[in-house]
């Protein structure tokens, strides 16, 4: 029974030397693998220095200009947000326009033509067509919103003084209204 149990020991001692033998080859891989990777890591970390001394200039002259591109994505973004807000302007916008045309429809002018009516027409027409660029631009930028409106105006102003004619109290009043309407900002 000793010598069974001395055989087993013998057997387990092999494994043991033979896995301890393996242990030790895997042991120096590792301390090669580890030597070869500090030695990348140095030579790495010493091209990347000197990549950056060679560059630091341009990097520092490029700092402003990737700044001004974040900030634009930023802008980007609101800009998105601000079309949302003016599709909801818009509606509104549709709604006012049909009201107007309501209005226009239902208008009394007295001593006038059929002519002068499509003078008045083309003139609110245009006022659309006016509000619907301000309001288009107004999200990019205020000043040529504001540029816009004094145009707005004195075509208005242009058309009243060219014809010599006055157009009605309810005519003026929708144009006011449509142009405080645009003039107003989005959000």
């Amino acid at each position: 029974m000793l010598g069974d149990c001395t055989e087993e020991v013998k057997v387990e001692l092999d494994k043991l030397n033979l896995a301890s033998s393996s242990i030790n080859q895997l042991e120096n891989q590792l301390e090669e693998c580890r030597r070869q990777f500090q030695l990348a890591l140095s030579e790495g970390s010493k091209q990347l220095s000197a990549t950056y001394r060679k560059l630091k200039s341009s990097i520092e002259k490029s700092r402003p200009y990737s700044e001004v591109f974040y900030r634009r994505q930023q802008l980007i973004l609101d800009i998105q947000r601000n079309s949302e807000q003016y599709g909801v302007a818009q509606a509104e916008f549709e709604a006012a326009q049909s009201v107007l045309d309501n209005y226009s429809s239902a208008a009394k002018f007295q001593h006038t033509d059929l002519s002068q009516l499509d003078d008045v027409n083309r003139a609110i027409d245009k006022v659309f067509h006016c509000c619907h660029i301000i309001r288009m631009w107004f999200l990019g930028n205020l000043y040529l919103c504001i540029i816009l409106l004094f145009i707005l105006y004195g075509y208005m102003f242009e058309f009243l003084l060219s014809r010599n004619r006055s157009l009605s109290w309810l005519s003026l009043c929708s144009i006011f209204t449509l142009t405080t309407f645009c003039s107003r900002p989005v959000g």
